[in-house]
């Protein structure tokens, strides 16, 4: 990760995403922020849908959905800071297993 992505995602989360690469200690062989190994970046690109915010207090959890194809959901959580809003943490829809 370079540093451009503390314009988006809070410094707590990417430190925390740093130490959990370093230490091999990730879950799963999957990019955080979309929780999928490989996607068609085309049709992503192309192709990426934000749905209405839901306010839990101060956070803001979004739903965002991914391709035309093979379509992938997941669930933004952002929260507001001084120089405005920033990924906390990104999960899954899927069903737990």
């Amino acid at each position: 990760m370079n540093k451009g992505v503390y314009a988006y995602v809070a410094k707590g989360t990417v430190d925390r995403l740093r130490d959990a690469y370093l230490r091999n200690r990730l879950p799963g062989d999957t990019d955080y922020f979309t929780k999928v190994q490989d996607h068609d970046a085309s049709d992503w690109t192309d192709h990426i849908a934000t749905h209405a915010p839901v306010m839990l207090g101060e956070v803001a959890v979004v739903p965002v959905t991914f391709g035309s194809r093979d379509r992938i959901s997941v669930l933004v959580f952002l929260r507001k800071e001084a120089r405005g809003w920033k990924i906390t943490k990104v999960d899954d829809t899927l069903d737990y297993h």
